[in-house]
């Protein structure tokens, strides 16, 4: 009897040390990691990019694995403004990404992120320095694709500004709402759908599509709907080839669109919907009125 009550006694000695362990982890965790997160994040990513990279605040919850970033930026090369950035970065990962030796994360979501962009002519632009950082070949050879599970994908108040010097405009895409509810290629998980969305404003016009889509099965079955609303083409007019036979001059695009895929033994494509052109003007290499 005394031998039971003394095993009892140092297993529950044990069970309170685990517990206490755990909590101390969870509470070093709770009050050191986001500094130290913080100092890693900027320091880490200015040395890979190149750029200066500050972050504004990190909340770190150890006990249900929720990180909260805020006020990242990204400086452009010259260090005089915002190359990318976002008002807040939060994810709520899983404790069964441990089991599975893989990421589950719940919930993913980006607030306002900015992306800017500048095309300096000659096919230039002013993110080539990350880019020939990031485009050299790996020297280790290829791995397995990397297994994962994201959950609740979301991406708001977005905008991106694109600055073309060569043709004296600027390009902005604002309102930028991206939501994808599940995406996995874990197995037993392949089965799910995701819903997506995209929808933004470019130049003023509305664009919104919706979209089902099954994309690590073998049929990759997706159906799709595509809406946009009163385009301006005027703003992209300097982009065609000058060398077409008609100039256009200005013109609105407006289309609903529904796009159905499948692969079964073959692809099987269906698109189909309205597509609207208004106010369209065009001319021909002499400048005289040949379309309208």
């Amino acid at each position: 009897m005394q031998t039971n009550i003394h095993s009892s006694s140092r297993w529950l000695r044990r069970l309170t040390w685990l517990l206490g362990a755990v909590a101390l982890v969870w509470g070093l965790g709770w009050l050191v990691g986001p500094a130290l997160i913080r100092g890693q994040v900027e320091k880490l990513a200015s040395e890979q990019l190149g750029r200066k990279v500050t972050l504004g605040a990190v909340d770190f919850k150890p006990w249900t694995l929720e990180l909260t970033l805020s006020d990242l930026a990204i400086a452009d090369q010259a260090g005089s403004r915002t190359q990318f950035g976002f008002k807040r970065l939060y994810v709520n990962a899983e404790l069964e990404s441990l089991l599975r030796m893989a990421p589950v994360v719940d919930a993913v979501a980006l607030d306002a992120p900015v992306l800017r962009l500048t095309h300096l002519g000659g096919g230039k632009y002013d993110i080539d320095d990350i880019v020939a950082r990031f485009g050299k070949p790996p020297a280790d050879k290829p791995s397995d694709p990397q297994q994962f599970a994201l959950f609740n994908l979301a991406l708001t108040a977005g905008t991106v500004e694109f600055e073309d010097r060569p043709a004296g405009k600027t390009h902005a895409v604002t309102g930028l709402d991206l939501g994808v509810p599940f995406i996995s290629n874990l197995p037993g998980r392949r089965e799910i759908q995701v819903e997506p969305r995209l929808a933004f404003s470019l130049n003023g016009s509305r664009f919104d599509s919706q979209a089902r889509s099954t994309p690590f099965v073998v049929t990759r079955k997706t159906d799709a709907r595509v809406d946009v609303r009163d385009l301006d083409l005027a703003p992209y007019l300097p982009y065609l080839p000058q060398n077409l036979p008609l100039r256009l001059q200005k013109g609105e695009l407006a289309a609903t669109l529904q796009l159905k895929f499948e692969q079964a033994t073959e692809a099987q494509v269906q698109l189909q919907g309205e597509l609207q052109l208004r106010d369209l003007k065009a001319t021909d290499a002499s400048g005289k009125d040949a379309l309208a």
